[in-house]
């Protein structure tokens, strides 16, 4: 397909070029759920929550994938998280059990790709009973249901199904190097956190960074009081959790207004920029370390969400991708208590950060899937008709 030019200021971008994906090692059930760069011709892209992908934008072809299929999860929990906590928990992950999950009892959620190695976040559903963790046990004997339960019933024997994870070490061809299992640091348990590693995570040598979720409280009570003692990104220390602490809050990046829905379902990343490393939630964009501003939320409209973005730091610009979305006129009850919005206008975006000031904007047809992939020359994304998804790649450029 040729491409024609749409000219906008001072760039250039080509109408979008649609590539047929190959469904031969792989049938694609859905869109990705993450789509990230690995070189100018090949991206990575998670399917179904179970397989990462390789695939070649130019023609299409899969070139090599990851896949959960034949990982032994029973002895891997056994040998890791039961061995860690014998005697205080019992772990029971019964195959049979999450195979009627629709597909979610084993999961890969997330993925990084740095060094030539990828780093998978994969999640596992498990059966914990709590026989002599006082901690845990404390947790269940303050839960009211279980409190009105106890009234009616001489012996309670409480048994919870949650998630155990893990970070597997690959290569870049997926030959697996190491499987390191992600425990609850103490400081997380002590001060009611959980790190949502699905939703973000950065390996940096024995330091990973992740995107955090307050427990004891309901979420609209936590975020409506814009606390900056309420802490959104940690860093775990692989090799000594009591080297564990917290990063960021509301003084470094503003999650004011967020709703639920918001929260655990806006563009959210861990972005490293010429070493240095970047937090992204949807609106705004710091540095970890020293919590400075690359870009704020004030330049965006209330209802404008960020999905993608590269920092072009050289030339002082922000490439990104938005949206808006507006309230809807007769929400649902579901709806309406999680905040979720009608989608309004898409966009692909470029911003002076050193003139503060958007300079290009070029509306986007509201027919695509998220996720949108930024890169310092081209939009990626996926599109797909009654019987086959598409690579579409958008490039652009600068006029000289």
């Amino acid at each position: 397909m040729s491409a024609c030019t749409h000219k906008t200021t001072n760039y250039n971008f080509e109408n979008a070029s649609a590539v047929k994906v190959d469904e031969s090692k792989l049938v694609l059930t859905r869109f990705p759920v993450q789509l990230e760069e690995i070189n100018d011709s090949i991206v990575a892209a998670i399917n179904s929550y179970k397989t990462v992908s390789l695939y070649n934008i130019f023609s299409g072809k899969n070139v090599a994938n990851f896949s959960l299929i034949n990982i032994n999860f029973d002895s891997l929990i056994q040998q890791t998280f039961q061995k860690k906590y014998e005697g205080e928990r019992k772990y029971n992950y019964n195959k049979g059990a999450v195979a009627g999950l629709a597909g979610m009892g084993e999961k890969t959620g997330l993925f990084q790709y740095i060094h030539n190695k990828f780093y998978i976040c994969v999640s596992v559903l498990s059966e914990v009973s709590y026989l002599h963790d006082s901690t845990e046990l404390l947790k269940l004997n303050e839960n009211e249901k279980i409190k009105q339960f106890k009234k009616t019933h001489k012996e309670v024997n409480v048994r919870i199904t949650d998630y155990v994870n893990f970070l597997f070490v690959t290569d870049d061809k997926f030959n697996l190097q190491e499987v390191i299992p992600l425990y609850t640091p103490p400081l997380f348990k002590n001060n009611n956190y959980y790190p949502i590693y699905e939703r973000a995570f950065y390996v940096d040598g024995n330091d990973l960074h992740v995107f955090l979720l307050k427990t004891n409280e309901p979420y609209e009570t936590v975020r409506s009081k814009k606390d900056v003692s309420s802490y959104y990104t940690a860093v775990i220390n692989l090799e000594d959790e009591t080297k564990t602490h917290f990063t960021l809050n509301n003084d470094a990046i503003d999650y004011s207004g967020f709703s639920y829905d918001d929260y655990l379902g806006s563009a959210t990343k861990f972005y490293n920029k010429n070493n240095a490393l970047l937090f992204f939630n949807g609106k705004e964009i710091c540095e970890v370390k020293s919590g400075k501003k690359v870009f704020s939320r004030k330049n965006l409209k209330a209802n404008e969400w960020v999905n993608s973005f590269y920092v072009n730091e050289v030339d002082h610009k922000i490439v990104l991708v938005d949206y808006e979305k507006d309230k809807k006129k007769t929400p649902t009850e579901f709806e309406e208590h999680y905040a979720i919005d009608s989608l309004n206008t898409a966009r692909i975006r470029i911003f002076d950060t050193k003139n503060l000031q958007w300079i290009v904007e070029k509306k986007l047809p509201l027919t695509f899937h998220f996720p949108f992939l930024v890169t310092k020359n081209k939009i990626i994304y996926l599109d797909k008709d009654k019987q086959s998804y598409y690579f579409n790649c958008i490039k652009y450029n600068e006029e000289n």
